[in-house]
């Protein structure tokens, strides 16, 4: 996968986008996303678990760390593992359960992938989202974010280069 920067318009926008990264994906990949609350992250998680048929709801893993989505068909990625960093302390090294999540038929989803440093080396691919032109209609509040269609969001996806993965 190349370095792209994408603009998205509207949550079908980015659903497409999302599509469109993960029939380029093998599996086993770990995938950092990272961007400001709200800017939508977990919106774009939502639209990959869409790709792949999951059944379960797409929601923020911020209290429980993890989500795990399964796909309700046959495909070559059949589950995503879903994490968010958001409220874990910065010396948590996750590194190691992450590594037992490189299946081949595995997508790994890492919000917030700056709180664990340790995290780094096992990225294959950062996913950085901002908002170009916010609207006042974005209200974080401490449980919940909303996204709304009418603002209009940036991806820029860099391809982690690691001289050996053994």
């Amino acid at each position: 996968m190349k370095n792209s920067v994408t603009i998205c318009n509207s949550i079908d926008e980015t659903h497409l986008l999302a599509e469109q990264i993960m029939r380029q994906l093998k599996g086993g990949e770990i995938i950092g996303l990272t961007g400001e609350l709200g800017a939508g992250k977990t919106e774009f998680v939502r639209g990959l678990a869409k790709t792949i048929g999951a059944m379960e709801d797409v929601s923020s893993p911020s209290f429980i760390l993890q989500n795990i989505y399964r796909s309700s068909s046959q495909n070559k990625i059949d589950t995503i593992y879903h994490w968010d960093l958001y409220r874990v302390a910065a010396s948590v090294d996750l590194a190691e359960i992450l590594e037992g999540k490189k299946k081949t038929n595995s997508l790994t989803l890492i919000e917030w992938f700056e709180k664990s440093p340790f995290l780094n080396k096992s990225l294959d691919l950062i996913i950085e989202i901002k908002i170009l032109e916010p609207t006042k209609t974005v209200v974080p509040n401490p449980t919940t974010v909303l996204w709304h269609d009418a603002c209009i969001r940036q991806f820029t996806i860099r391809q982690e280069h690691r001289v050996c993965r053994c």
